[in-house]
């Protein structure tokens, strides 16, 4: 399998690689995830919505979301 993107030519993908992807902008991506993957040494994309940002409580806003970006993780 080749991987492609705009800031890379193509390269080969290496064997047992695994995809994390996280969706909807949780509150706990931040709270645990994030702290808990960059302690173990893994990588993640978080797909993020405003849809819920007006539920403060329970997902992130803006502000948070780019403290993720900050820790090194694809947003």
């Amino acid at each position: 399998m080749m991987l492609q993107s705009s800031s890379m030519a193509l390269e080969p993908i290496p064997d047992r690689t695994v995809v994390l992807t996280f969706d909807d902008n949780v509150r706990s991506h931040l709270n645990f995830v994030a702290p808990l993957l960059k302690e173990k040494g893994f990588g993640a994309t978080f797909f993020v919505t405003h849809k819920w940002m007006d539920d403060p409580e329970n997902f992130l806003n803006w502000e948070e979301i780019a403290k993720l970006d900050q820790m090194g993780f694809e947003i």
